[in-house]
């Protein structure tokens, strides 16, 4: 998506800010880096994350390009799962997880095929549906492949 000045927008340019549920610090995910700020003073938390939340009951879940949803409270990590790939070779380029922690939005992409999926999953990751993508999806190459080998199976036939 182009910015106004005309630059492609990358991972650098998103931002998140979410509330300690006690209102005592703030996170923050610039450029794929979480930071937590107390007070005056800030402490990295995480590096190469796609997306983050601090939820309600005080975990900070976070989904990062190596495709593991981790959750860590006052800095030690409670869970971790790593997501299955829906192609091999992929990679993770885009994630957003649900204010309430319970699922997420992912979007691998596989360069050499040109390959896009979004997936909704629930957390712990379960596929619940991969929705239409377009042309670029594999889901619309396959069924426009079925189309297509219909319309020259019933060519043949006549």
């Amino acid at each position: 998506m182009p910015r106004v000045d005309g630059r492609d927008r990358d991972r650098s340019d998103a931002m998140r800010i979410e509330w300690d549920p006690l209102d005592v610090a703030i996170a923050t995910l610039v450029g794929g880096v979480v930071r937590i700020h107390e007070g005056t003073s800030a402490r990295e938390h995480s590096r190469d994350v796609l997306d983050m939340r601090w939820l309600a009951d005080g975990p900070i879940m976070t989904i990062d390009t190596s495709n593991r949803l981790r959750s860590t409270r006052d800095g030690k990590l409670t869970s971790e799962y790593v997501r299955e790939w829906n192609y091999d070779r992929s990679e993770l380029v885009a994630a957003t997880i649900a204010a309430g922690g319970d699922r997420f939005v992912a979007q691998e992409y596989r360069r050499d095929m040109e390959l896009s999926n979004l997936m909704v999953e629930t957390i712990p990751p379960r596929r619940l549906f991969v929705p239409r993508l377009g042309s670029r999806s594999a889901t619309s190459r396959t069924r426009r492949a079925a189309v297509d080998s219909q319309c020259s199976i019933s060519r043949a036939r006549r």
